[in-house]
């Protein structure tokens, strides 16, 4: 009896390793389409801790799931073997989990335990043996529906995983790679079996959208409502401490990165290739119903970097030496054409600005300056305006780490800008409500679900995760194809369309209601593949009806009124709960930047725009000179966007760039100055002026005031605002009085007329008077009596005809001078009466 038993045993136990991992024997001896049998080991063999193989999935067919897609799906791609040791007896399966119920299960599902992949396909064999560093293709075609096949009866999205199971030299068969993707369901094909079904209960079949062919139809009975943000930003690349830059001198990068990015294949680049499609597209597209939901949000500090970089540029020539020599850039006309197409596609398309630079609200409130926080929130929509000849959307903020505390909310309202976008999981509202909308006190608050985000990040040529992700939520990004990544991405774009909570049945909505507000990172990297997927796929959700365009402006005003109360709160197990902000400035950090930012104002009101160019009549401002200073103090202000950045290089980062301002602001200050004369001055009489040359080695003029220093007894007027021009000298004359002949001692100190003190020490100029004082005064005076009395005697003497006695020892004159004096009389005489003769004279 026992060898009878034993030998029916056998063969199943050989079926069964044959099947799947000998270290399960549970989940192999099962029918491997059972959805109670479980999935393999989560664990992957190792040897010497080395990954054995990977899995890449270079194509899934249908990307999205409808009416008209085809019974089946199709995952192909391929295997390599990572490892150092022969793998054999290759054999692949797909598995599916449960459909996604909540947005955080787009990112724990691909995060999670295997085990919960529990609709199994049939394994099928790739390659008997792959030696190390050898790949092999696969594809696998599974139906949608049926007991053979992913058993998807209703829209949804799902989890599909890609499970590899082989044998390693000298070990047994096990799961040594897997490999994750989620596949969205808009419709279902049609089926013999929903045919059944419908003809069976037609009411019932009609509530879940069973049609009578046995097609399942998206559900559009509460459409969402879809809104597509586009970001165009990059990490800053502007040498800091650079004043005039891009006004009075070019700009300077670390580095060529930007360069690169803008130019064709590049991550800025891809971003506008990726937008031509919705703007071409005829009224027949299905890309076509994006426009009116798509807003690009874009970073003005990008935006005025490739505007000066189109006009000439350099780049260090190490950028480890940020004070070091620089060479000619190579990009100018690469950023000219990348300015130019982005213009074209912004004509007529929702703008909204990005804060400058990605400026952390909470470390804009540690700052406490509300210039700086005006221009880091409320001037970025001028500049973007500007630069690309727009009229952006107002009236809200795009905080790039996607989370508002109560110092930011305050940040805010201090710009005066009175909504703003915030994720989900940074509220807490009493009860959801159906658009998405809150208002914390004044502020309104429209909300996006941030693994939605971060789905969307993880797409492209340099997947990112949002560093606000929580740890069960971090999907390895490494380990996944480009085209499973994208697909994911894809699924999560759908996913608010799709997935319609049952309030009737008791589902729970979602803080963001019905609505889609889809807000990739900042810095997110698609390619123009990842690109077309998306659009194509939001046009779709837009024809089914599963979606409604929802334009920003829209939402602005629908936040703006919303009386739906909530509380800012901060996410747990994320950075903002912890206490390392690494991304706030230390309280002396934040000191500096501050009294930085107000001195910048000061030396601007004393400046004075250059004359106009003759060329395009372009002319340098004040405000443009001393903005790039600014932007440096902004850029030292980023906010926790993604995990790629660590601490210590953003510490690093702004001491640098607040060190660079410092050393920018003395120089300047520095660069205005009073030439030394040196020695001693010596005045050639008591009124003699002082003269004294004044330098500005800056690029534009300057309005400075000289102040002096001097004893009683030297009055020096006050010449009031003298303006020195740009890079060039003026001679000051400085009215002065002496009183005293005496050497004296007179300080002149150089102050903008702002208030400033430039020029460094005040100089000590040395004067010798020739001014007697009091004394010459009353020698004067007695002078001039005696002068008036001698006088008086004389002509008292005259009248009474008497001869003065100070004439008693003149001698008498002598006949010839008599004669002298008689014929220069005769002469005159006669002259005089030729020129007037006498009317009753008549000539001959």
């Amino acid at each position: 009896m026992r060898g009878r038993l034993l030998a029916l045993l056998l063969p199943l136990l050989l079926l069964g390793y044959l099947a799947g991992p000998a270290l399960v024997v549970g989940d192999a001896a099962a029918d491997p389409r059972s959805p109670a049998s479980p999935a393999p080991s989560s664990s992957t063999p190792r040897t010497d801790g080395e990954e054995l193989a990977e899995i890449s999935i270079n194509g899934v067919k249908p990307t999205v799931v409808t009416t008209a897609t085809g019974p089946n799906v199709v995952v192909a791609g391929t295997v390599r073997n990572t490892g150092s040791t022969v793998l054999g007896s290759l054999a692949i399966r797909l598995q599916r989990g449960q459909p996604a119920q909540r947005a955080v299960d787009l990112r724990t599902e691909l995060a999670g335990d295997p085990a919960t992949f529990d609709i199994n396909g049939e394994f099928t064999a790739i390659a008997d043996r792959l030696a190390p560093g050898a790949t092999t293709g696969f594809s696998l075609t599974m139906p949608l529906s049926g007991p053979t096949g992913l058993r998807i009866t209703e829209p949804g999205v799902y989890p599909l995983l890609v499970n590899l199971n082989a044998t390693p030299a000298g070990g047994e068969q096990a799961r040594v790679a897997d490999s994750r993707t989620l596949l969205p369901v808009l419709s279902l094909p049609a089926t013999a079996d929903g045919a059944r079904e419908f003809a069976q209960d037609q009411a019932g079949a009609a509530q879940r959208g069973l049609g009578p062919d046995g097609s399942v139809a998206a559900n559009n009975r509460s459409p969402a409502r879809f809104t597509l943000l586009w970001p165009i930003a990059a990490a800053p690349q502007a040498v800091p401490g650079r004043v005039g830059a891009g006004a009075t001198d070019p700009i300077v990068l670390l580095n060529e990165n930007l360069s690169r990015s803008l130019s064709p294949g590049g991550r800025l680049h891809n971003l506008l290739v990726g937008l031509r499609p919705v703007v071409s597209a005829g009224a027949d597209d299905p890309r076509s119903a994006v426009r009116d939901s798509l807003c690009l949000a874009v970073d003005p500090d990008l935006l005025v970097t490739v505007s000066a970089m189109a006009g000439g540029y350099a780049v260090l020539s190490d950028p480890a030496n940020r004070a070091g020599p620089t060479k000619p850039g190579t990009g100018a006309a690469a950023a000219a054409d990348w300015l130019a197409e982005l213009t074209t596609l912004a004509k007529g398309r929702c703008v909204v600005a990005l804060p400058f630079a990605g400026a952390s609200l909470d470390a804009l409130h540690r700052v406490g300056n509300t210039a700086l926080t005006k221009l880091a929130l409320a001037h970025p929509a001028d500049l973007v305006d500007s630069l690309l000849d727009v009229k952006s959307v107002r009236g809200m903020s795009l905080p790039t780490q996607g989370a508002i505390t109560d110092a930011g909310a305050a940040e805010l309202a201090t710009a005066a800008i009175g909504t703003a976008l915030t994720g989900s999981d940074t509220i807490a509202a009493d009860r959801a409500d159906p658009a998405g909308q809150y208002n914390s006190g004044k502020l309104g608050l429209a909300t996006f679900d941030r693994p939605i985000s971060a789905a969307l990040g993880a797409a492209g040529s340099r997947p990112r995760r949002p560093v606000l992700v929580p740890p069960g939520q971090r999907v390895p990004l490494d380990g996944e194809s480009p085209v499973s990544r994208r697909q994911a991405a894809l699924a999560a774009l759908a996913f608010p369309s799709i997935v319609v909570p049952d309030t009737d049945a008791g589902d729970e909505m979602p803080t963001v209601g019905r609505s889609s507000l889809i807000a990739p990172p900042p810095t997110w990297s698609i390619t123009p593949d990842d690109a077309a997927d998306l659009v194509a796929t939001a046009g779709l959700l837009l024809r089914s009806g599963a979606a409604v365009p929802a334009p920003l402006t829209g939402v602005i005003d629908g936040a703006g009124k919303n009386r739906s109360a909530a509380r800012l709160t901060i996410p747990a197990d994320t950075p903002l709960a912890g206490s390392d902000q690494w991304w706030l400035p230390s309280p002396t950090a934040a000191d500096t930047i501050d009294k930085s930012a107000d001195l910048t104002w000061q030396l601007q009101a004393a400046l004075v725009a250059s004359p106009a160019d003759a060329t395009d009549g372009d002319r340098a401002t004040p405000e443009k000179y001393m903005a790039p200073l600014r932007y440096d103090l902004l850029r030292a202000l980023p906010g926790p966007v993604d995990n790629g950045v660590q601490p210590d290089a953003v510490r690093a980062a702004r001491g640098a760039r607040i060190g660079s301002v410092g050393r920018a602001l003395k120089q300047m200050r520095e660069s205005v100055s009073i030439l030394d004369p040196g020695g001693r001055y010596t005045q050639v009489s008591e009124r003699s002026p002082l003269l004294l040359v004044t330098r500005n080695e800056l690029a534009l003029p300057i309005r400075v005031r000289i102040n002096t220093t001097a004893p009683r007894d030297f009055d020096i007027k006050d010449v009031g605002i003298v303006e020195i021009p740009g890079r060039g000298t003026r001679q000051v004359r400085l009215p002065a009085k002496s009183e005293a002949s005496e050497k004296t001692s007179v300080t002149f100190a150089l102050v903008s007329a702002s208030g400033v003190q430039l020029g460094g020490d005040p100089i000590k100029l040395a004067v010798n008077s020739n001014a007697y004082g009091k004394p010459l005064f009353f020698v004067t005076i007695a002078a001039g009596i005696l002068l008036v009395l001698l006088v008086a005697r004389r002509l008292w003497h005259r009248f009474r005809g008497e001869p003065d006695k100070a004439d008693v020892d003149r001698p008498e004159a002598s006949p010839q001078d008599r004669f002298l004096a008689g014929r220069d009389y005769t002469w005159r005489h006669n002259e005089y009466e030729h020129a007037h003769p006498h009317p009753e004279s008549t000539d001959d």
